[in-house]
């Protein structure tokens, strides 16, 4: 039986080992189908995952995109199952972040406007400052240091969202941290430049 690819999980396409976590991905695929009638176009997300409080935490652990966050073994997701002897109602964490996926769409666009209007206030606010200095060259100096100071986090930010729709998952969430040190050291050495 041949089946469509986007039921595999994303180490079938040589993004590391495969091995039963992957056909645990795929069975939590099949049963999202079965339970909401629609083929997902991609991974699964809010928009295509099951709105049942019971299935919605078990599918979302067996296609987790980390294998680590997916049921271990078949007979962990046999436990977690409605019915089995050793089922046991999910924590209310489980349930509290898919509420939170449902609602994260509908704030994110006016949260995004907000921070980019402080970001360009800060902006506008480092250019006033740079005016207090009396001679060009060391207004010049401060709004350099100014700018690679507050555009490190925005330039670190892409760096991440590029590296993140260019490498696999594990890789990305391999490496994403160092990105983050080195903008860390980075703002700490133009902090202590005149210091």
């Amino acid at each position: 039986m041949h089946l469509h690819k986007i039921f595999y999980a994303l180490e079938n396409y040589g993004f590391a080992q495969t091995d039963q976590r992957s056909d645990l991905y795929s069975l939590g695929v099949v049963l999202n189908c079965l339970l909401t009638g629609q083929e997902p176009s991609g991974p699964l997300d809010t928009t295509t995952l099951t709105q049942d409080s019971t299935w919605a935490p078990i599918i979302m652990k067996a296609t987790a995109l980390d294998p680590q966050q997916r049921y271990q073994s078949a007979t962990a997701m046999l436990a977690a199952l409605p019915g089995h002897e050793h089922y046991r109602p999910h924590r209310q964490s489980m349930i509290k972040r898919i509420q939170a996926r449902q609602w994260w769409p509908k704030v994110k666009r006016p949260l995004q406007i907000s921070l980019w209007g402080l970001y360009i206030l800060l902006v506008v606010a480092t250019i006033g400052a740079g005016f207090d200095n009396t001679t060009w060259p060391a207004r010049v100096d401060f709004w350099t240091e100014g700018f690679m100071i507050i555009g490190a986090p925005l330039i670190a930010h892409y760096a991440n969202q590029w590296l993140k729709h260019h490498w696999s998952v594990l890789r990305w969430h391999r490496y994403r941290w160092w990105l983050r040190v080195a903008e860390a050291i980075f703002i700490f050495l133009m902090l202590g430049r005149n210091g």
